[in-house]
């Protein structure tokens, strides 16, 4: 088990592993958005590639909320 904020576990995690890129499903609650662009500051400071995706909602939210598909 690993314990700590986000940021703190990826870095310890880069910090012992040869990370060369993080994957995740993309949330679009405000904590997680938040999490999330830590995380993708951290991995950029670090040169690490970052895929975010769309999996678990039907539209992704940022294109909808953008081409007004609601």
């Amino acid at each position: 088990m690993l314990r700590g904020t986000p940021t703190e576990v990826f870095d310890s995690l880069i910090s012992k592993h040869k990370v060369r890129c993080i994957a995740y499903e993309r949330d679009t609650e405000p904590y997680a958005r938040n999490r999330d662009s830590a995380v993708i500051k951290l991995a950029q400071e670090h040169s690490i590639k970052v895929i975010s995706e769309v999996s678990h909602t039907l539209y992704d939210p940022d294109r909808s909320v953008y081409l007004d598909e609601f």
